[in-house]
């Protein structure tokens, strides 16, 4: 007897593929973390509990990361659909998105680069 289609789709999909859920927490949490450590920095000390940078150039920070998310959303969608070119396609916008996030980040926190510092 030949198992149904759903059978055969579900075991695919629990042995190759993360699901969805677990993804999007993965996601969630680095995004979490990042909000956490950027603050950590001490980057208030100096400025009288103030922020770095103003309204709007924090607005756009966070209209930013929430653009890069919905292009994964977006780019794990056409994963699981199965179409790898438009797939391909998000992950350029989600590199264009990412080099805007942390142009955003330098021109409102500074260069932060630990990488300089060996």
């Amino acid at each position: 007897m030949e198992p149904a289609a759903s059978d055969l789709v579900n075991s695919c999909r629990t042995k190759t593929f993360p699901s969805a859920l677990d993804l999007h927490q993965s996601r969630v949490i680095e995004h979490l973390r990042l909000d956490i450590t950027i603050p950590a920095g001490g980057v208030y000390a100096d400025d009288n509990d103030n922020p770095p940078g103003n309204h709007r150039q924090r607005e756009d920070l966070r209209q930013d990361r929430q653009r890069l998310e919905q292009l994964r959303q977006r780019r794990d969608q056409e994963i699981r659909e199965g179409d790898k070119h438009e797939a391909r396609e998000y992950n350029e916008k989600i590199q264009d998105q990412k080099r805007e996030i942390r142009r955003d980040q330098r021109s409102i926190y500074g260069n932060r680069d630990r990488r300089d510092h060996d």
